[in-house]
Order: structure tokens, then sequence, then C-alpha cells
């Protein structure tokens, strides 16, 4: 029976320690898919490009972050959410020039791709 409990706890160790080394990566590759489509929506230039990803890879690392932090307590992970939407709305109007914001709003409201949609994949 010890032995039992022993596997199992070094099992789910391992497991976590597996998702764990996952999801740096998948966040990126989110982010650099998320960049790529806003880069050719708002036509971004190389700069913008670099800056943009950045900022998309730390919300998104915040989000998960904030998803997993508060799974058990639904009103507190959407009051992150948008907390961090915002934050996020506020650096872009930093990164982008006027015409490119606005199309990001339009994007935005048309498009089913936002940061907090990238959750759920």
């Amino acid at each position: 029976m010890k032995k039992l409990i022993i596997f199992l706890f070094m099992a789910g160790t391992l497991a976590v320690a597996k998702a764990d080394e996952q999801t740096p990566a998948k966040i990126n590759e989110k982010a650099t898919a998320l960049t790529r489509t806003m880069a050719r929506e708002l036509q971004l230039n190389e700069l913008e490009y670099i800056k943009v990803k950045a900022l998309n890879t730390e919300k998104l690392a915040a989000l998960f972050e904030a998803r997993n932090a508060y799974q058990n307590d639904p009103e507190m992970q959407e009051r992150k959410f948008a907390e961090l939407e915002q934050s996020y709305d506020q650096e872009l109007t930093q990164l982008l020039n006027r015409n490119q914001y606005e199309k990001y709003l339009a994007w935005e409201r048309t498009s089913n791709e936002s940061l907090t949609s990238f959750l759920a994949e």
C-alpha cells in the first residue's frame, strides 16, 4: 500500500512538472499566433510587431496564471481578467498609433480572437 501511495505521488508530481514545462511554449505559440494576426490587421512594422508580441506574451502568461489561481472562484477570475484586459488596452495605446488602435478596436469587436479567447484553446 505504501508503495502504491508513493508511486501515485510521484506520477502526480511528474504530470504537474510536465504540464509546467509545456506552459511557456504554449503561451509563446499562442502569443505568436495572436501577434501575427494583429500585425496583418493593424499593419504593424517590425518594431511594433516585436513590442506587441512581448506584450501579448506577458499578458497571456498573466491570464493563464490568473485562470489557475482563481479556478475555484469564477467571480474573482473574471475580475482579474477584466483588470488584465484593461491594462493590456492601456499599454496598446502606448504602442500603437491612433489609426492602428482604432483598427484594433474594430478588429476586437468583430473577431473571435482576443487575449482571453486564447485561454479556451
